[in-house]
């Protein structure tokens, strides 16, 4: 019997208003280029530790593409009525 690896578990979403922030710990180098970006979003010593509306969605979405790997991502909406464009910050295959 081959021995498998544990299933990975999903990458956590943390809602905020007009952006989603996703996270994938797996993928992540401890850049920290989202904790020194934002601290009021991003802090690992407070749970949960990514708190999106601490920030307006576009600094938030900001600091996460500057993120190496895209460990955390986004989905930004904008705020306006009956607009369904979206920005995302997808992780790379």
């Amino acid at each position: 019997m081959t021995s498998q690896p544990p299933p990975r578990p999903a990458a956590r979403s943390y809602d905020g208003e007009g952006i989603v922030v996703g996270f994938d710990a797996h993928r992540c180098l401890h850049a920290a280029e989202c904790v020194r970006g934002l601290p009021t979003v991003f802090d690992v010593g407070r749970r949960p530790w990514i708190q999106p509306d601490n920030a307006p969605a576009d600094e938030v979405a900001d600091v996460i593409h500057r993120c190496p790997r895209s460990c955390p991502q986004s989905l930004v909406w904008p705020a306006t009525p009956g607009t369904h464009s979206r920005g995302v910050a997808e992780m790379p295959e």
